[in-house]
């Protein structure tokens, strides 16, 4: 059994959200792994970007948004998941007054790279040697 005790969870910032690890890929003993929790605040957006080799799910926990994932548009509420494939762009916003949060996994044990959405725009490649 491994406990983690969410009195040692260290939190970092974000724009606009701060987000602390939950499970590491150390815990789960397979690479790349990541379970982590994020907290939205309200009317914040995080920016359209995508993982070259990550699949990810979100759980949300308490309050509200909207996801957009290759294009589509859905609203989040507690209890919800969506699924976000590797290469689909994604972007996340909370147009609540409230805090939306949510649980992040990365399951795929593969190390995710990030690639911007400005690579995108840009016609530049986005493979994962040039991310």
């Amino acid at each position: 059994m491994k406990y983690v005790a969410s009195s040692s969870r260290q939190w970092k910032s974000g724009r606009g959200y701060v987000k602390a690890q939950l499970v590491t890929a150390d815990t789960l003993r397979v690479p790349g792994t990541l379970v982590q929790v994020l907290k939205v605040q309200p009317k914040q957006v995080i920016p359209p970007h995508y993982h070259e080799h990550s699949t990810e799910v979100f759980y949300v926990l308490s309050g509200s948004g909207t996801m957009t994932i290759a294009g589509e548009t859905v609203a989040m509420h507690p209890g919800d998941t969506v699924v976000c494939e590797p290469r689909e762009l994604h972007a996340a916003e909370n147009s609540s007054t409230e805090e939306w949060e949510y649980v992040f996994s990365r399951p795929t044990g593969k190390t995710a790279t990030v690639c911007g959405y400005r690579r995108r725009l840009a016609g530049r490649a986005a493979d994962s040697s040039q991310c």
